[in-house]
């Protein structure tokens, strides 16, 4: 029956390990579940006093989310917030409106912990350096070529043995280097 199922939505809002917040187009709040509470350093008492700008880290945050919210009718990624107590914290967020017979009512952000992707980003920037690090520092020639043989980078290493300056190379083709049946390149000069 329709009773048993909003308590049931209810419970499982309530229990999510994730941050739900719910608004209406004025900024009130309409759903603050026990994750948000804990997170946001807030008792729903005291949360419902508040209005949505108040949740994040500052003005101009704000103002980008809520921008791209209301222009395509939905948001999608991390957002820096802040407890009652100013501390600040990251998520990665989902947000939607929620419409009744096409009027738009409220909007919703669902947030789930970004710590773990911040620190796989750090990790693939550091792997980022290190590769590019060997590219460039490598004796051998390497060059990176898209699928019709034009030249995309090179590294430092090709650029001393064939002769040619790094703004050349946008305008080669592989093909344009190899010299027919002796399976090396050609250098400039």
């Amino acid at each position: 029956n329709k009773m048993e199922r909003t308590l049931l939505l209810q419970k499982i809002i309530d229990n999510s390990f994730d941050f739900l917040l719910a608004f209406d187009l004025e900024g009130n709040l309409l759903e603050f579940n026990i994750h948000s509470q804990k997170l946001f350093n807030c008792p729903i008492e005291k949360a419902v006093k508040k209005k949505d700008f108040e949740f994040f880290l500052n003005e101009p945050t704000y103002r980008v989310f809520k921008t791209q919210l209301m222009d395509k009718g939905f948001f999608s990624g991390g957002i820096t917030f802040k407890d009652k107590n100013n501390k600040t914290f990251n998520r990665l967020v989902q947000a939607s409106l929620i419409s009744d017979k096409k009027k738009v009512k409220a909007y919703v952000i669902y947030g789930k912990n970004a710590d773990k992707l911040e620190e796989i980003y750090r990790k693939a920037e550091d792997s980022e350096k290190i590769y590019k690090d060997l590219f460039e520092k490598s004796t051998n020639l390497i060059q990176i070529i898209d699928l019709e043989g034009n030249i995309l980078h090179v590294n430092n290493a090709w650029h001393t043995t064939l002769g040619y300056r790094p703004s050349e190379i946008h305008h080669l083709n592989i093909k344009d280097l190899w010299v027919e049946n002796e399976s090396v390149f050609k250098s400039k000069s």
